[in-house]
């Protein structure tokens, strides 16, 4: 699997109902938006794939800190 040199803008988003985490995974080298790249919480099976234009939304995990995985 090859993996991509990324810069990954995050903001956390608080609200009433689940926390949710949400940012675009963007080509370190290119600055071009990555649609398909997984996004996973380390060490589970919990995640997701970027849509077309590089965007995500994640369910926080249960326990903090934790990290995500590019690929």
């Amino acid at each position: 699997m090859k993996i991509y040199s990324i810069i990954l803008a995050m903001c956390l988003s608080i609200g009433a109902s689940a926390q949710n985490i949400s940012g675009k995974v963007i080509d370190k080298t290119s600055g071009e938006r990555l649609p398909g790249a997984n996004v996973i919480w380390e060490g589970t099976t919990k995640g997701t794939t970027t849509g077309t234009d590089g965007s995500f939304s994640l369910e926080l995990p249960e326990k903090l800190p934790a990290e995500l995985v590019f690929s």
